[in-house]
């Protein structure tokens, strides 16, 4: 077998037994989301912070970074009674990797109250609109499933927010 011939083979056996696996554009690939956000409020609809955000497929980590997180409430109402917000955040990882959530949703549950107004509550968000660059590129625009549920103040003695985020990613 002459040289060309067999590189050649071997290049095909390689392809076909890549580890990473070569994915149709439509094809979802689930990626488990952990990680924290603490911010601070800069304003009513305006807040800055931390996060560190993980996603794992399949046991591997895929993505792991800490990163400055800039949120905005985009809009407020209610739903049965509780407070809610839609929400956008702009997040930026270091070395081109960003993203971007969009039409994030938020319920409030007032848990403390300063001269009978809520400044403090639960808060339970879904985000299921996300973009990103880089290593997040692949994220799709509108199937996932991320929480973020912890808590906001806006009480005079405690400026602080914080989360747990947990869920799902669709990698394509």
């Amino acid at each position: 077998m002459d040289t060309k011939k067999l590189l050649t083979c071997c290049g095909l056996i390689t392809c076909m037994f890549s580890s990473q696996p070569i994915l149709a554009s439509d094809e979802c690939t689930i990626g488990d989301v952990s990680g924290w956000v603490h911010t601070t409020n800069l304003s009513n609809v305006l807040q800055s912070g931390v996060i560190k955000l993980v996603i794992e497929v399949d046991g591997e980590i895929y993505f792991k970074r800490k990163g400055v997180i800039i949120g905005q409430i985009t809009d407020q109402g209610s739903e049965d009674g509780l407070p809610t917000a839609s929400l956008e955040h702009d997040i930026f990882f270091g070395f081109g990797n960003r993203m971007e959530t969009f039409n994030d949703r938020a319920v409030l549950i007032p848990t403390k109250f300063e001269n009978g107004i809520p400044c403090e509550f639960d808060v339970s968000e879904v985000i299921s609109e996300a973009i990103g660059t880089k290593r997040l590129k692949h994220l799709s625009n509108d199937e996932h499933e991320i929480f973020a549920d912890g808590s906001v103040s806006f009480c005079s003695d405690k400026n602080k927010n914080k989360f747990e985020l947990s869920g799902t990613v669709c990698i394509k």
